[in-house]
């Protein structure tokens, strides 16, 4: 429990950065995803740009038992020249448990983002951000939750 709280705590406060610029790259009746292109970075001698990912599942998953609120964080690289994929971290936070997730994968090989649409839309708003400029923004992912579907701060 403890390392998994020290890993959101962690991720989320590189979600709080004023420069915070969160892009919808999928969006129907179910869930809706965002990802962070203000704070994407490519960590010094690598091949690869950092960003994170959150989907709000507005029927929660069955994972959640289908409750709500129910969303993921991933953390994830995507390389550029290539046109590939990681999930680094993949958390799910739900109403009835503690945040779940398998433990970090910078082992496993990169996917083919053109497989995926989802996947791939992604990796064209955080290679180069102009190609979402008719994407819906948000500067945070709290207005992006409350928008598509979850209330994240109270009444």
């Amino acid at each position: 429990m403890v390392p998994t709280f020290l890993i959101a705590v962690a991720l989320s406060s590189q979600v709080m950065t004023g420069r915070s610029d969160w892009v919808v790259t999928h969006a129907d009746r179910d869930e809706a995803t965002a990802v962070n292109i203000g704070d994407a970075f490519v960590p010094d001698g690598r091949d690869f740009k950092l960003a994170l990912a959150y989907t709000v599942y507005r029927h929660g998953t069955a994972e959640t038992r289908w409750t709500t609120p129910a969303y993921r964080l991933e953390f994830m690289a995507f390389r550029c020249a290539d046109r590939t994929y990681r999930i680094r971290r993949s958390i799910l936070f739900s109403g009835v448990a503690d945040p779940a997730g398998p433990p970090n994968s910078d082992d496993g090989p990169y996917i083919d983002a053109n497989a995926d649409p989802r996947r791939s839309r992604q990796l064209d708003v955080v290679c180069d951000p102009a190609t979402g400029s008719e994407l819906h923004r948000f500067r945070d992912y709290f207005r992006f939750m409350d928008a598509y579907g979850l209330n994240t701060r109270g009444p």
